[in-house]
């Protein structure tokens, strides 16, 4: 098991076979780690520093995204044993993969641009028509749904990326995380320092505001298929353990784990 006092993001794919974990707090000590016996150990797949992760269902699939220094993006279609660079050297914030690993998503802040790829990482495309500083993304299990957030707006597809359609909800906020479930029908936004959630129940058509707000800054946020279980995590705050809450009913009421360690997910 890696050392995980760092802030580390965790990204379970499938049935949890395969868990990636990475870390992020600029130290030169930082790696992209791979396990695939449902997280009891972790082998070093990538020694640079990277922001954010994505992998498929089989583990087979992963992208991971650099914003520091020479920004870059790199894909693997061999479970991380090699890894090829593309999209540009641009800031990559976040990226997503779907379960097969066919569709991957990334968006960049520096550029204004979400880049897509529909076979398995291999080439990319700009999506047309968008430019904002998106934050965050996610894809659905099969890539027809499609989403990108920034701090005005959600932009949702519902065709593998083909075409979008931007929705502004009032007062939206940043996004430091979002993500859809299995269906596409339910989507969650979390803002960041403000620690502010929208969820949406129909596609991300409209969104709804939740009078929760979390005290620390949130790292990460999920939600599982029928909408009703979703689960936060939240920036490690030096001397105190981390925190975990998770609602089982959409977001009404919220349960909070303590966690041995600083973890974001």
């Amino acid at each position: 098991m890696p050392n995980l006092v760092n802030s580390y993001r965790h990204i379970g794919a499938g049935d949890g076979q395969y868990v990636a974990l990475l870390a992020n707090t600029g130290a030169s000590a930082d790696e992209v780690t791979l396990s695939s016996d449902y997280g009891v150990d972790f082998t070093e797949i990538d020694t640079v520093i990277h922001d954010s992760v994505g992998i498929s269902g089989t583990g087979q699939y992963i992208l991971i995204g650099r914003t520091l220094l020479s920004s870059q993006m790199k894909v693997s279609d061999d479970y991380g044993a090699t890894w090829t660079t593309v999209g540009g050297s641009i800031a990559h914030d976040d990226t997503k993969v779907s379960e097969t690993g066919e569709y991957m998503i990334s968006v960049a802040t520096g550029t204004d641009e979400i880049q897509l790829s529909s076979d398995y990482g291999a080439t990319w495309g700009e999506s047309s028509g968008k430019s904002l500083a998106y934050e965050a993304c996610a894809v659905n299990l099969s890539g027809e749904y499609q989403l990108a957030c920034s701090n005005e707006s959600a932009v949702v597809s519902d065709d593998y990326g083909a075409t979008w359609t931007t929705y502004t909800p009032t007062k939206f906020g940043g996004a430091a995380t979002c993500a859809i479930s299995e269906t596409g029908q339910y989507m969650v936004k979390c803002t960041g320092i403000d620690a502010e959630w929208w969820l949406s129940t129909n596609y991300g058509v409209t969104w709804v505001k939740d009078t929760t707000s979390f005290t620390n800054k949130v790292q990460w946020i999920d939600i599982n298929n029928t909408g009703d279980y979703i689960i936060v995590c939240f920036l490690p705050k030096s001397g105190f353990p981390e925190k975990i809450q998770v609602s089982d009913d959409t977001g009404s009421t919220w349960t909070e784990y303590g966690v041995t360690g600083q973890y974001t997910a």
